[in-house]
């Protein structure tokens, strides 16, 4: 959804009513049932769009008029060839839909002229988002040179990323460049900013993809267990070693290791893992024998190594070796563009998982979510919409429904779930229980609000069992909360 904090409610629809009545469309192939529900959301959203059975049409009618988009579905090289035609001979972009998942063919689509991509079945979410981010950047001046290959407009180059901003820009363009070889790479940022799924995304886009992309957190696992993970072992090599087990480095070969919170490794383990980069070789654990291995290492932290290295607890040998290619990521504060697509990807994967409708978010909710900072950055965005789509039972998620938790403050003095807040000072468990209870809670209120005592109505949403359901407003004591207050009893 198109949205600056500087405007107005007001404004900003003003603006969208306005730029959506100059743009063209143009929708190729309407007998396809995917374009036919794009051409039909269009038409319903009162934007001016045509319509051609084929490419061949399509062409004839750019000849005789001028249109700003094309829409069309592309899944074969011949195909492709037109969304360069389009490009080179008309100057217009196509938004393309396709089949396919295959990176490199993806990527020669944006190379040919594609504004963006959308895999099948079509989201109409998801594709609203790119819609308006086309508004945006036509409205803003953005074009793209159907000459340069990674243009300002370049867009995920994974379908977990989502990033339209100049940051965001600079680091598929980044990407793209380090994947094509084998080079190590370290990737920083503070926590929450993605750098587990950016790490994926390079190894699919390079020439190991096919191979595996193993992964480890260094800070997670004990000195003794992390050595045996990453080595492997031999029958015998130490007590409960009763059979023999490639490790890490073995099993991504030919692929990508990711050692992430790198800078939590053992001082020891660098030294062996310095030596492992330099001579690409390996012994497991109780052998004698030496194990040739071709793997990409992929290394992420969120602390500074420089200052670990002046301090003696990283290896300067090592933190030269890694740094050889190195991407930043920025905080999710400093690339807002981002946040409502980002919070519009979580609302069509939650909606999956939890098996949800939720269409959009009010307004007055994408505002307050503009406001926030995010310390916990994209993790945090994510946590926040889930809770949302958990504990919502409206179709259109308001202010009421995005829940921060800005303050620490004792749990137990907390008068609702809208007021949440965290106390580091508990323990882990108390914490998730009660957020647990809170929202399962809100849950359970947000359904009798709206469907009063209609069990079965109750039931079939839920997906819980009758017996559960009266346990559950047993434990709330939700029964004396509403039935007096409908006058009904929760049996009936």
């Amino acid at each position: 959804m198109i949205s600056t904090i500087k405007s107005s409610p007001k404004q900003r629809e003003l603006y969208i009513e306005s730029a959506r009545r100059s743009i063209n469309v143009l929708i190729i192939d309407t007998s396809n049932p995917q374009m036919s529900i794009v051409y039909q959301y269009l038409l319903g959203e009162g934007i001016n769009t045509g319509q051609v059975a084929g490419h061949e049409e399509a062409v004839k009618h750019l000849k005789k008029k001028k249109y700003d988009l094309l829409i069309a579905e592309i899944n074969s090289k011949e195909e492709k060839a037109y969304v360069e035609k389009y490009s080179t001979l008309f100057n217009a972009p196509t938004l393309v839909i396709t089949d396919s998942k295959e990176r490199n063919f993806l990527l020669s689509l944006i190379k040919a002229g594609a504004f963006d991509i959308i895999n099948k079945p079509v989201n109409l979410v998801r594709f609203n988002i790119i819609f308006e981010k086309y508004i945006k950047q036509r409205d803003n001046g953005v074009k793209k040179d159907s000459k340069t290959p990674a243009s300002s407009v370049t867009p995920a180059i994974s379908a977990n990323i989502i990033g339209t901003s100049k940051e965001m820009q600079r680091i598929f363009k980044e990407m793209e460049s380090v994947a094509k070889t084998s080079t190590s790479l370290l990737i920083t940022g503070d926590t929450g900013t993605g750098k587990d799924v950016i790490s994926q995304a390079i190894h699919e886009l390079s020439p190991r993809r096919d191979g595996h992309f193993m992964a480890i957190n260094c800070s997670s696992i004990p000195h003794e267990l992390l050595e045996s993970e990453l080595f492997g072992y031999e029958k015998g090599a130490f007590s409960g070693a009763y059979t023999s087990k490639r490790g890490l480095f073995e099993l991504s070969s030919e692929g990508t290791l990711f050692l992430d919170e790198i800078g939590d490794l053992p001082y020891d383990l660098q030294a062996k893992l310095l030596r492992v980069l330099e001579e690409r070789s390996i012994r497991r654990l109780g052998s004698t024998t030496t194990i040739p291995i071709d793997f990409r290492l992929i290394a992420a932290t969120n602390q500074e190594l420089p200052r670990l290295v002046k301090e003696k607890r990283f290896r300067k040998d090592l933190y030269f070796r890694l740094n050889v290619f190195h991407i930043h990521l920025p905080l999710l504060k400093e690339r807002k563009e981002d946040i409502l697509p980002l919070a519009y990807y979580f609302i069509d994967r939650f909606n999956r998982i939890h098996g949800k409708e939720v269409k959009s978010l009010s307004v007055q909710a994408e505002h307050k979510i503009l406001r926030y900072s995010f310390p916990g950055n994209i993790r945090e965005l994510e946590h926040i919409i889930e809770k949302a789509i958990i504990i919502s039972s409206e179709k259109i998620l308001g202010p009421k429904d995005i829940l921060f938790s800005k303050d620490i403050e004792d749990i137990e003095n907390v008068g609702g779930i809208s007021n949440i807040t965290i106390n580091i000072e508990q323990p882990m468990k108390t914490v998730v229980k009660y957020w647990k209870d809170e929202i399962i809670r809100e849950y359970l209120e947000n359904l009798i609000r709206k469907y009063g005592w209609d069990i079965k109505t109750i039931i079939k949403i839920s997906g819980i069992d009758r017996s559960y359901f009266y346990k559950l407003v047993k434990k709330y004591e939700l029964m004396e909360k509403y039935s007096t207050k409908w006058n009904i009893s929760p049996h009936s």
